[in-house]
């Protein structure tokens, strides 16, 4: 890093010098060092290289509270005249859960709910269909969690081998196609497991799938989603009533409709906004957003660049494969 051009022209411009026998905080030229990158996660990156930069050689700048990062947003949203800048993908969802919950209403309880009291629930629908989506991604059918859920599944089940036959029965009657293995014992749980498969998906039915986190908050939001009733799924909009198969139906149905007349842009890079974009997100210090970087924040980005860009490969190699599938908006 020390050899690049652009570090060596950053040295000279602070004005500190930079080593054990050089440097001098009381040189520092500027009280104010604002890094700023891309918004997405090419700007992160980089933006982790200069923090550790910062964090190693030139700790008390940031010690003094010199240095910030500045925050331009995301996306850009645009409806009729007026137009938004929205900062990062939770307060774009957050905007989304306000818009819709203008235009619809949804039956829960056998009641029409609307507006700002919709968007708890609108909350818990969108979880619900993330941490689907994040179990399908490990080849688990959400049809087969979905009927597990609905039946309430517990660990008391587990141990009853006739009643866990008789639920595998009705799970194959309900969902074709799919293949059982055989009960087994699994003895360090006093309890049984089995593997269910159907074509590229399978889940092993046993006690460290029931007490895993991720299961045991999705059955806290089925909880939310049994409010709903049993399909179909009702929901009110200005041209009426209509009806809806899944949940998954009508969470895609509910996001559609609060992005009607949205013009949306998603900035991934600040190269792509025109220079009055620019001035009036990132570089107008009367709008502007900045965060103050403090060294709690310089160690963590040195652990991840220690991690990622360090000459030892086995814990890059252990965080990819512990982090690949989390992973979203990767650029290939």
């Amino acid at each position: 890093m020390l050899g690049s051009e652009e570090i060596r022209i950053l040295i000279t411009a602070l004005g500190t010098g930079i080593g054990a026998g050089d440097f001098d905080i009381l040189k520092t030229r500027y009280h104010k060092i604002i890094l700023m990158t891309d918004a997405d996660v090419d700007g992160a990156h980089i933006r982790t290289l200069l923090l550790t930069f910062f964090y190693r050689q030139m700790p008390q700048v940031i010690e003094q509270g010199y240095l910030y990062i500045a925050q331009p947003p995301l996306f850009k949203v645009k409806k009729g005249k007026t137009e938004k800048y929205i900062q990062n993908e939770a307060e774009m969802q957050s905007m989304l859960f306000e818009l819709a919950a203008e235009d619809i209403a949804i039956s829960i309880k056998g009641q029409e709910i609307k507006g700002k009291a919709l968007i708890p629930f609108l909350k818990k629908l969108s979880s619900y269909e993330k941490l689907m989506e994040w179990f399908e991604r490990r080849r688990k059918d959400p049809k087969v969690l979905r009927f597990l859920l609905e039946e309430g599944i517990n660990k008391d089940m587990l141990k009853d081998r006739e009643g866990l036959k008789a639920l595998i029965e009705r799970m194959t009657t309900k969902i074709p196609g799919l293949a059982i293995e055989n009960l087994i014992i699994d003895e360090e749980h006093g309890a049984f497991r089995v593997e269910i498969r159907k074509q590229n998906y399978k889940l092993v039915l046993d006690m460290n799938l029931l007490v895993s986190p991720e299961f045991r908050e999705l059955e806290n939001l089925h909880s939310f989603i049994k409010d709903l009733g049993k399909v179909p799924y009702r929901i009110t909009t200005k041209d009426g009533h209509k009806d809806m198969g899944s949940t998954t139906e009508l969470y895609s149905y509910v996001f559609e409709a609060a992005r009607k007349g949205l013009s949306i842009q998603r900035y991934k890079g600040l190269g792509e906004m025109n220079p009055q974009q620019l001035w009036e997100t990132t570089m107008d210090s009367e709008k502007r957003t900045l965060l103050q970087v403090t060294v709690e924040d310089s160690v963590q980005a040195d652990e991840i660049f220690t991690i990622l860009m360090g000459d030892q490969v086995e814990p890059r190699k252990d965080f990819i494969v512990k982090h690949a599938l989390e992973a979203r908006n990767i650029d290939i």
